[in-house]
């Protein structure tokens, strides 16, 4: 018996032998229809969270594209989560959240010997926190450390926005198994919108997919 064990636990263990994240599409990239002064609200399938375990990151873009000659086109949008225990009823709003930070970084690589020969990158990232310079007469100590964004934040994720990419972080433990995400735009018919998210985060079994 202990050897069959041993062969069954390794067997598992194989599934994810790369130890790869497990990546949820909750709502692929769509066009959202276009509206007139209504407002428009898109509902995405349901998601399993059951898979994950411990802190997982969602990736939520929502943008709004205009038609030609109407840039300055009426257009507000907003975009939230929202929880279920039985994935039919009783949803509400993703809590106890996190957002991260948007911040970019240049990076500039010479490839030649004069110095015009050089490329210039601009990544832009999402991180989970924000440096802040201590003040030595409160803190005790001088220099920069690191504060990582509260997991407080609860309801929408953004609202009155028309471009935005959003990475928010949770204790998927600490939510209803289900989730959903929302995107509400309004306008005219000179806009369209187009919205996406993903999960990812880390597998509770490696079985899972």
């Amino acid at each position: 018996m202990a050897a069959v064990g041993f062969l069954t636990t390794s067997a598992l263990a194989q599934y994810d032998y790369y130890a790869q994240p497990a990546w949820l599409n909750i709502a692929p990239v769509q066009i959202l229809p276009e509206v007139l002064t209504t407002t428009l609200v898109t509902t995405n399938g349901v998601a399993d969270m059951k898979m994950f375990d411990g802190v997982a990151a969602m990736y939520v873009n929502l943008q709004a594209v205009f038609s030609t000659n109407w840039a300055g086109a009426a257009a507000t949008g907003a975009v939230w989560a929202i929880t279920s225990p039985n994935g039919i009823s009783n949803w509400v709003y993703l809590s106890n959240y996190s957002v991260a930070t948007a911040a970019t970084y240049y990076y500039t690589n010479y490839y030649g010997t004069s110095n015009n020969q050089f490329t210039i990158t601009t990544n832009n990232y999402f991180t989970p926190g924000v440096v802040t310079t201590a003040v030595p007469g409160t803190a005790g100590f001088a220099g920069q450390y690191y504060v990582q964004n509260p997991f407080t934040n609860y309801g929408p994720i953004a609202t009155g926005i028309t471009n935005a990419n959003y990475l928010v972080g949770f204790n998927t433990a600490d939510q209803n198994r289900f989730l959903g995400l929302v995107f509400v735009v309004g306008g005219n018919t000179n806009v369209y919108w187009t919205g996406s998210g993903v999960l990812v985060g880390r597998r509770s079994n490696p079985r899972y997919y």
